[in-house]
């Protein structure tokens, strides 16, 4: 993650966006994932009801990466 962001950082980007199944779907493996993402700075944007094929709910996060423009 740190270099990822690094590198984005150095191309101006401002925020870096990831997605994956919401908590309102109780699976170890989702929760898990969200806890990482949280743990490095990640934030709750929204949730998506019914956005993935299955009809799950998508969880939206954020992290900034740069104050400029803000």
């Amino acid at each position: 993650m740190n270099a990822l962001e690094e590198i984005l950082q150095r191309e101006d980007f401002q925020a870096l966006e990831v997605s994956t199944v919401a908590q309102t779907i109780e699976y170890e493996p989702y929760a898990r994932t969200r806890d990482f993402y949280h743990a490095v700075g990640f934030s709750d944007v929204r949730i998506d009801k019914g956005w993935f094929q299955s009809r799950d709910d998508r969880l939206l996060l954020r992290k900034r990466l740069s104050t400029t423009g803000q």
